[in-house]
């Protein structure tokens, strides 16, 4: 997805869709409130109104439109504008606003079109900076889509949406505020495309090979455990819940800075490729979303991956990873049975649908 900044006047974007947001106690923009029915509009926080133009003439055109109103407004050079609600003013955040041009951008992906341009509001006592990256952050992550495995359409299915692929978004902001904004949305989807992938593809190893890529673009040291190593430091938890699965554990350590280099951050992600359950199997409804028990990890990876595209000064980070799979099997590991922590901690096990914080135990040991 392609995002940019542009300084122009809201009615000299040439765009398929332009998003207005405003607010609830705030008089419509360019003299749009002459086309807008009392109380089609009124604002309210995540109402939307599609207002459609003809893009050769100076006014919008309305079906019902009297003659005198020809003339009346300035023109827009958008072939149609998405009127947007944000609320009252005194009550908006930057999360809101978040949230709301988050909805304009599903809405607008309805409307099929390739590009649009969302115009930054006026922001009152609003923090312009956090407002404009929240902004960028909504437009970007509701743009998201998954279809890396999906296959060519038959004939008989119905034609493909098109694709959302370029945003810009238009008025006063900072530059670098918005490049910020879209290294955040790419971690996000980086861990959402974790989470998104089969179980088949996104194993342990997976995740091992994501965190040497997110290594050395960030200039970070890695180190990846396999089952023997785990072995020798006595990481009973990891051991045990992986014990059944033929897909090799990985203990993945990522560290960015050195100790004594600023403040220390420690983040540990449970990343549990495929769960079962294990002998406490699961129910077989909605099984399939167990490929998900790793977002944990993908949350981890993904912030490692926005780590290492800004760099962060005086800051040290050490992130880990926890990542098997737990299955049924002859040898798993069996209610009943006591496994020890790396730390020296003995754990009884009541259920081997409890899995998570038995492989946290050894990442947090």
């Amino acid at each position: 997805m392609q995002l940019t900044l542009s300084s122009e006047s809201i009615n000299d974007v040439s765009t398929p869709l332009l998003i207005l947001g405003v607010f609830a106690d705030e008089q419509l923009p360019g003299g749009l409130a002459d086309v807008v029915e009392s109380g089609d509009f009124t604002g309210k926080f995540k109402q939307t109104l599609l207002l459609p133009f003809v893009p050769s003439r100076p006014t919008m055109i309305a079906a019902d439109a009297p003659a005198q109103m020809a003339g009346s407004s300035r023109a827009f050079a958008a072939r149609r504008i998405l009127l947007l609600g944000l609320g009252k003013q005194a009550d908006a955040t930057p999360e809101q606003l978040r949230r709301a041009y988050g909805l304009a951008v599903l809405r607008a992906k309805a409307l099929n079109v390739a590009a649009l341009a969302a115009a930054i509001p006026e922001l009152g006592s609003l923090d312009r900076d956090a407002t404009v990256r929240a902004i960028a952050e909504g437009l970007l992550l509701a743009s998201y889509r998954f279809d890396k495995f999906k296959g060519s359409a038959s004939k008989k299915q119905a034609e493909e949406p098109t694709e959302l692929s370029a945003i810009t978004l238009v008025g006063e902001g900072d530059a670098e505020i918005v490049e910020q904004a879209q290294i955040v949305a790419r971690g996000v989807m980086l861990a959402r495309d974790l989470g998104n992938e089969p179980p088949a593809t996104c194993t342990p190893t997976r995740l091992a090979e994501v965190a040497r890529e997110i290594a050395e673009r960030g200039g970070m040291e890695l180190t990846v455990l396999d089952r023997e190593q785990m072995r020798e430091l006595g990481m009973g938890g990891m051991l045990g819940v992986s014990q059944a699965a033929h897909e090799p554990p990985k203990f993945i350590v990522l560290e960015y800075g050195r100790k004594g280099q600023g403040k220390t951050l420690a983040l540990v992600g449970k990343g549990i490729t495929f769960d079962s359950g294990g002998i406490s199997l699961k129910p077989g409804e909605k099984m399939d979303l167990m490929k998900m028990d790793m977002m944990g990890a993908a949350a981890v990876l993904g912030t490692m991956s926005v780590v290492a595209e800004l760099k962060p000064q005086n800051i040290h980070v050490v992130a880990i990873v926890c990542a098997t799979e737990n299955l049924p099997g002859g040898n798993a590991f069996k209610p009943g049975d006591i496994l020890k922590a790396m730390n020296g901690v003995t754990m009884e096990i009541l259920n081997t649908d409890a899995e998570g914080r038995l492989v946290l135990a050894d990442g947090l040991s």
